[in-house]
């Protein structure tokens, strides 16, 4: 299959599939293609090993799992970044040196690694980054993915943010001239691809061989490098890390040594996070290597976090919002109209806890169904009830959020587009799901009766829930102090 029918299906996946949904198809995919895909697995397992030489080959089984799982997450939320949808939360570490990038006008360079993901720091910087940023990646491997990738890219970017790829021998030249204009260039420098200069750096027992690109750079303009990693703190949520600068100064017949100088002090910072954040460092190609049994820990500086101010969607108590949460706080850009009359239940929360709340009740109601649909009426016993329940589970997920893309691609093919066809498509899969717990609870015995319970009473908590709201919102109305309601 041509590359860019899988990027367009990631594109279709993320903006159809609910937002509760995406934590079951992400661990289950992921789960898949750690086994299909040898050759990444590998070189996971190689770089953690150069990282945790003390671990057997079970725990950094377990450690590269969690690396691919971390990965189909960031992948999945900078898909969302790539469509414009602004779902992330996001935090500065290092605000003073992230203010002295923003005030100078000089260039300079940021050094980043494959740690998070450049397209949800792009999102965040576009609004808070007033000077010109070029950001360089290296050219994908399918032209068609590329193309498709760009194209996402060019349509949801900031006017001052601006892609190009290191696919020509000039791109040095175009940079040199960008850096000397006073913009910002932000670099990777944990991987070497394709033909490109390179230098090794051995050091504390470990080799990497790292891009002499960032460094060349800096010693021809004379301008800063500031190193900044993005790091997940969790679902939909972010950190920008940006540290103190450094430069690469020297003489003519001192360039090779200041340039591994550099090197050498970008090495110590790279090494320092992927220990402390090793599940994040998405490097799929064997890049560090263990060189000596004298293994030193590289000392990890710790960079104090200044967080943005939280959003109440963020603060929101995820169980009374679950539950029984009368007066819900609209998001930005939503009226009231928009949230009058559906149940809390059937909207797309922001916050992580809920959704993973929803989640875990959507596949629980689902799996209790199944179990007790085996055991009680296809007389199963009792434990291949529960095992068989799991993979049917995933299975009525996915024939459920394909059911549920039918109509709403239907009313979208008819003119009524959506904004966000995934809120839709959620709502139509509990729907689905509340009818079947319904004609579990009329024909079936005493366990599929119990086995709806919980999902029929959340249901009916949303419905009183509502029901008092939209009374309240009706008397404040014709009393004259409440929102006007059409």
């Amino acid at each position: 299959m041509d590359g860019s029918a899988w990027f367009i299906l990631q594109s279709w996946g993320a903006r159809w599939l609910p937002g509760w949904l995406e934590p079951v198809f992400v661990a289950g995919y992921v789960s898949l293609f750690f086994f299909l895909c040898a050759s990444p697995r590998h070189a996971i397992r190689h770089n953690l090993a150069a990282l945790f030489p003390n671990d057997g080959p079970i725990s950094l089984t377990l450690r590269a799992w969690l690396v691919f799982l971390r990965f189909g997450a960031t992948a999945t939320e900078a898909m969302q970044c790539r469509l414009g949808r602004n779902l992330v939360d996001w935090e500065i570490s290092g605000r003073d040196h992230f203010e002295e990038i923003v005030a100078s006008a000089t260039g300079c360079i940021l050094l980043t690694a494959h740690m998070g993901s450049s397209d949800v720091a792009a999102t965040a910087f576009a609004g808070r980054f007033p000077r010109r940023l070029t950001a360089v990646r290296a050219p994908v491997r399918h032209a068609s993915t590329q193309r498709e990738m760009h194209r996402q890219l060019v349509a949801n970017a900031a006017s001052t943010f601006e892609v190009i790829y290191n696919a020509h021998e000039f791109v040095g030249v175009e940079l040199v001239q960008r850096l000397a204009a006073g913009e910002a260039v932000a670099l990777q420098g944990d991987r070497v691809l394709f033909d490109v200069a390179s230098m090794e750096v051995v050091r504390n027992g470990l080799g990497l061989i790292l891009p002499k690109g960032p460094f060349a750079l800096a010693l021809a303009t004379g301008v800063p490098i500031y190193p900044l990693f993005v790091v997940r703190l969790g679902r939909r949520c972010y950190r920008v890390e940006v540290g103190a600068p450094f430069f690469c100064e020297g003489r003519r017949e001192e360039r090779a040594v200041a340039m591994r100088q550099a090197a050498v002090h970008w090495f110590d910072l790279l090494v320092a996070q992927a220990r402390l954040h090793w599940d994040q460092w998405y490097v799929f190609e064997p890049a560090l290597k263990r060189v000596s049994p004298n293994f030193e820990k590289t000392p990890v500086k710790a960079w104090p976090a200044e967080t943005v101010p939280e959003t109440p969607q963020r603060c929101a108590t995820a169980l009374a919002w679950l539950f029984l949460k009368l007066r819900p706080v609209a998001a930005p850009e939503q009226t009231n109209d928009d949230r009058r009359l559906v149940f809390r239940l059937l909207q797309t929360g922001q916050n992580a806890w809920e959704n993973t709340l929803i989640c875990l009740l959507v596949c629980g109601t689902i799996w209790a169904l199944l179990t007790a649909f085996l055991w009680e009426i296809q007389r199963w016993s009792l434990i291949p009830a529960l095992f068989a329940g799991i993979p049917g589970m995933l299975g009525c997920l996915h024939v459920a959020f394909f059911a549920g893309s039918v109509p709403v691609a239907a009313a979208a093919f008819l003119g009524l587009k959506s904004r966000d066809p995934s809120r839709w498509v959620g709502v139509l899969i509990l729907v689905g799901i509340t009818a079947a717990a319904v004609l579990s609870w009329v024909q079936g015995g005493c366990w599929l009766k119990l086995a709806a319970s919980p999902w029929l009473g959340t249901i009916g908590l949303n419905v009183i829930a509502t029901g008092i709201r939209t009374v309240s919102d009706l008397l404040e109305t014709l009393a004259g102090k409440g929102p006007e309601r059409s």
